[in-house]
Order: structure tokens, then sequence, then C-alpha cells
């Protein structure tokens, strides 16, 4: 599963410190070492991340407590969520075929929480131990809701939200090839090399 790209604005913005990327584990690869959780994406990433996206306020996602009779605009939301076992996911094992390649793909879940449609490309963050700064680790894929009881229009409706995500660590090389013709990039001075974050350096 990939469903990453890279977009490059024609004015460069300076008033903001780039996001750092999760980086990919090179001595690991090299030594085949396929230690990686059962959620995914290796054994040391976070168990909760966030989800940045707009969600559907209107139509139970983000929240259902949210727009339920308002059609208001939907805002950016952070929408936390649980790393997943992979092999009882149903969107990861089940649903569209075997999708467990633990390196490439994170399985995630939330409770009575979601993105919904269009949240599809939203990125996906941990934080850094030593700057505690955020730290994309994925890209959001596709979801489903599984329908765990109760009413929408009543409001007590009960529900998981299923998600699985491509992992930023195993597309480095992608990554860097192309951020080192970013304009924008090379006018702060910033070295690619200095985006990227390794798995240790996570808040766990």
């Amino acid at each position: 599963m990939s469903n990453l790209a890279l977009v490059f604005l024609d004015s460069c913005v300076s008033d903001f410190e780039p996001i750092r990327l999760l980086r990919g584990d090179d001595e690991q690869e090299e030594e085949g070492d396929s230690s990686s959780s059962s959620g995914g994406g290796g054994a040391d990433l976070p168990n909760t991340l966030e989800v940045v996206g707009f969600g559907d306020s209107e139509h139970f996602c983000v929240t259902q407590e949210h727009g339920i009779e308002t059609n208001e605009e939907d805002l950016m939301q952070v929408m936390p969520y649980e790393r997943a076992n992979c092999e009882v996911n149903p969107l990861c094992d089940g649903l569209y075929g075997n999708r467990c390649e633990e390196d490439m793909v994170l399985c995630l879940k939330a409770e009575d929480e979601t993105t919904c449609t269009g949240d599809g490309g939203a990125p996906i963050f941990g934080y850094s131990k030593s700057e505690r700064s955020p730290v994309q680790i994925g890209v959001l894929g596709t979801g489903v809701i599984i329908n765990n009881g109760g009413s929408y229009t009543a409001g007590t409706l009960e529900y998981t939200d299923l998600a699985i995500a491509s992992v930023l660590s195993s597309h480095t090389e992608w990554l860097e090839s192309h951020l080192s013709n970013d304009t924008c990039l090379n006018s702060t001075g910033t070295a690619v090399s200095d985006l990227f974050v390794a798995s240790d350096d996570l808040a766990l």
C-alpha cells in the first residue's frame, strides 16, 4: 500500500519550521530484521498517534456530538488513534486481502471518533523525545466504521473506526531524492537530512 505525493508550492512560506519526517532504519533493513510490532511500521513507534484532518462532523465523522442538527463548516481536527493488531484488524487483513506488510503499513483504530471521506492523505504525527516537536510518521489511506450499537439519530451510536496508513520510513530514499530539489527548502539552508528523525528519538 502506498498513496504518497509531494506538492511543491509556487511561492515559499518562511514563517514556519519544516515538519520532521520519520526516517527508515537502513541498518535494520540491511540486516533483514522483521521484528516490527503487530501494529505495523516498527516495534518502536508510539502506541498512540494523531491524525490531522477535517473529518465530516455533519455525519458523525469526528465525534457524534458535533453538528448532528447543524450544517457548520468542518474545522481542522486532531484525532487520536491507537495502533491496532494487523492480524485481527479486518481492514488490514480480510476486507481487501492481506495488507500486513508491517514495514510499510500502519493499522490504526479509534473508538467513537473518526476521520472521514476526504481525509485520505491526511498526515499522521507522533512527537520527538528531544524537542517534543511533531514528527510525521505516516499518511492516512482509508478506513471503515464498525457499528457497535446504538442510534445515530438518537446520539447514542457507538462505533470503532479502523484505518490503514502508509509509513513514511519505508519511503525515505524516495522522499530524500525529491526534497533535495525543493527550492523553498534549499532557500532556508536546511539540509534534507535534517528533516528526518530516527524512530528511537520518538516519544513512546
